[in-house]
């Protein structure tokens, strides 16, 4: 027994130290899995290779030396489920339940049943190492101990418990991309820690007298062999896979480079922060003078043309020519130039018998189609203006749009509407 653990203890050492590096999702509700097992288990005394027995019934109700059937004739029938948590690649911890169908003289189905608790080992991983990615096929070791207990009638052993140690290897095949599942073949020498056999007891001849002899002694001729078949899920990791996978190692000079880089892209983002500030700050400016600029209101500075008026006389014809300016874009008369369409109408009214043509003009600012409707408007407003606020008869009034003038090479002259009087004695 001691041996055992002892061993137990030195193979979870090496797996401990096989293991280099750190693994993504490694806490304690990842690398769980659960598995179903069918298999067969029977005794290997009296398989052939076996020490000869005298006596002893066994729980077929035949005595040992005729109980001499091969092992698939005396096999049991036996199944059970597992849990297991992997910690390492390497290293697992493993509860076991198994139940054996009845072969004895007993009245229930089942007539054996055992839980135990084994450690496993990936031997693969252990001397070839993790590659990241569970392989499809490798080969481990399993060691463990239990308890199981009979359901029996005859040899006077029911409700027998009793403890038992399991030492197999474990041949697993890893299934799919993803290998979520795997296909186990577990061959297991199975040893009864309470008494030499499993079917009957050998008995020793002492010299005072014959005693059967009971214990462990860890003879391969007093075991039982398992063969068991499982398969196995794997639950899903935080990590979003059904298997370990490496946390990436940097050395420190990479971690230095990207540490540099990462405070170089640090100092950038503070420089951009204060850029964006002060362009902020150059945009809150100008809007606030823009506000200011819209609702402050509207100063005028307009340069005027030097009023001309020209009289010329031909014959018994007179006539008298006067400018209104516009400033740009607008057809509205300025309050500076209302004089020079007052001049108009006093001349009118002091020459009833006398006629006014009215040309408005735009400068080339601007489209032409909408230059051209700028005109008509603005030869409109200043016989409006005659008529409305000076009483001077339309008919008298002659007003259509020219278009764009180009007369003067001051730009804002050409946006005028020109007054010729004509009159005849």
């Amino acid at each position: 027994m001691r041996k055992i653990f002892t061993l137990l203890a030195v193979a979870a050492a090496m797996t401990a130290s096989a293991q280099k590096g750190a693994f993504v999702s490694n806490g304690f509700f990842d690398n769980w899995s659960v598995g179903l097992n069918v298999g067969a288990t029977a005794a290997t005394h009296n398989l052939g290779f076996g020490p000869s027995y005298n006596g002893g019934t066994s729980f077929e109700g035949t005595t040992t030396q005729q109980n001499t059937r091969s092992f698939w004739q005396r096999a049991r029938f036996a199944a059970g489920v597992e849990l297991a948590k992997q910690w390492t690649p390497v290293f697992a911890s493993v509860i076991n339940g198994q139940a054996d169908v009845n072969t004895s003289n007993s009245s229930t189905f089942i007539d054996r049943w055992s839980v135990s608790y084994m450690n496993r080992f990936n031997l693969s991983n252990l001397f070839f190492g993790y590659k990241g990615k569970p392989r499809f096929f490798e080969v481990g070791a399993q060691a463990g101990i239990g308890m199981a207990s009979w359901i029996l009638e005859g040899n006077n052993r029911k409700d027998s418990h009793y403890l038992f140690t399991r030492l197999g290897l474990v041949f697993d095949f890893n299934l799919g991309q993803k290998r979520a599942w795997t296909f186990s073949i577990k061959p297991s020498i199975v040893y009864n820690l309470d008494q030499e056999l499993y079917q009957g007891n050998r008995q020793r001849a002492r010299p005072d007298n014959d005693h059967i002899y009971r214990g462990a002694t860890f003879n391969i001729n007093d075991t039982e062999i398992e063969v068991m078949a499982g398969l196995t899920y794997h639950f899903k990791n935080a990590n979003g896979e059904h298997h370990f996978t490496y946390v990436r190692e940097y050395d420190q000079a990479e971690v230095d480079a990207l540490n540099a880089r990462i405070n170089g892209l640090r100092g950038q983002l503070d420089g951009k922060d204060a850029q964006i500030a002060a362009l902020g700050a150059e945009v809150n400016d100008l809007r606030a003078k823009l506000n200011d600029c819209l609702n402050k209101p509207a100063q005028i500075q307009y340069v005027d043309r030097p009023v001309t008026v020209t009289q010329t006389q031909t014959q018994n014809t007179h006539s008298l020519a006067t400018n209104v300016h516009f400033r740009l874009a607008k057809y509205v008369i300025d309050p500076s130039q209302v004089p020079n369409v007052e001049r108009v109408a006093i001349y009118l009214k002091r020459h009833p018998e006398a006629t006014v043509t009215i040309l408005g003009y735009a400068s080339k600012d601007g489209n032409l189609e909408a230059n051209k409707v700028l005109a008509e408007n603005r030869a409109q407003a200043v016989k409006n203006m005659l008529i409305q606020k000076y009483g001077i008869a339309a008919s008298r009034i002659n007003a259509k749009g020219c278009g764009v003038s180009e007369a003067y090479d001051v730009l804002e002259w050409n946006r005028v509407s020109e007054c010729t009087i004509v009159t005849e004695d």
